[in-house]
């Protein structure tokens, strides 16, 4: 079942991680793989929405970094990962209003294949913005090196 935030973001925990390490919190410098869909783009063969980025196709590096708390992630996806932990892994939905914030304040991810650019544009003329991200930690840090 999904966890439901005041700010309407929800989650649902797909993997928990490892115990015993340190957790995503503010201040956490992260290392994230990750998919993004569009949720009001579903289809028959994608029920969760269109994918519109993945770590995987649009980064060099299979991943994306970033420090919790400064803008570097949208805010509603940060709230969503708050508390995870190492290899952890959630499936966050963040709601339209966020993600046009998003959008207007540069955070959100930007696709490299043409696929994604005109799932991105769709999602916008769409009116319903709500995006479903996947959520696989990596790597944190609180800014002593230590993962």
């Amino acid at each position: 079942s999904f966890t439901r935030l005041d700010s309407g973001v929800s989650y649902r925990e797909m993997r928990g991680g490892i115990d015993g390490i340190r957790k995503v919190k503010k201040g956490s410098i992260i290392g994230t793989q990750m998919s993004i869909r569009c949720k009001s783009l579903a289809t028959a063969d994608e029920p969760g929405g269109l994918l519109y980025f993945s770590t995987r196709d649009d980064t060099d590096s299979n991943e994306l970094v970033g420090e919790i708390g400064t803008g570097d992630f949208p805010r509603g996806l940060e709230e969503g990962m708050l508390g995870m932990k190492l290899n952890a892994v959630r499936r966050i939905e963040v709601p339209s209003p966020q993600i046009f914030a998003a959008r207007n304040a540069g955070q959100l991810p930007e696709a490299k294949t043409e696929d994604g650019k005109r799932r991105y544009d769709d999602l916008f003329k769409s009116g319903d913005a709500t995006l479903l991200f996947e959520v696989f930690i990596t790597q944190i840090s609180q800014g002593d090196n230590r993962i």
